[in-house]
């Protein structure tokens, strides 16, 4: 029995191989075209309105015998991965930020501190998700398949 899936809870890139080192392929991805009827591009770092954007490149694991260097491949996540992403990515902030604003205020701080205080929350954040990085790349995994 398989479990197909529908292309809406699927988001796909495609891309070169440029690298296949310890069992992670290093993906270029190209294929911005597809982004523009994408629910959350303007939150992706793979759209640029820009044609001549800056290359986005993604690590992949990926059978070693089954690829190589050079050869175009389909880059997909789970859309529910993409949103859970784009969750710890944007949208707590966002709750940081504001808490960081009004619990200081409530507490009897000046606009000034409080807004210190939410400034100062946001790169201690932004921080803890670089330290735990590879926890992430374990929770939001790639997958790659032949075009």
């Amino acid at each position: 029995m398989s479990v197909t899936r529908s292309t809406s809870e699927i988001i796909e890139h495609k891309g070169l191989i440029r690298a296949i080192n310890n069992g992670r392929a290093e993906v270029s991805l190209f294929d911005v075209s597809g982004c523009s009827s994408c629910a959350i591009k303007s939150a992706c770092n793979t759209f640029s309105a820009d044609e001549a954007q800056q290359e986005k490149i993604v690590a992949v694991p990926v059978n070693t015998k089954s690829f190589h260097v050079g050869e175009v491949v389909q880059v997909e996540m789970d859309y529910s991965q993409g949103m859970l992403a784009l969750f710890w990515a944007y949208i707590f902030p966002l709750f940081l930020l504001l808490a960081g604003i009004i619990i200081p205020l409530e507490n009897g701080f000046n606009e000034l501190r409080a807004s210190l205080i939410a400034l100062s929350i946001l790169p201690v954040y932004y921080l803890l998700l670089l330290m735990f990085r590879s926890f992430f790349s374990k929770k939001f995994q790639f997958r790659i398949k032949k075009t």
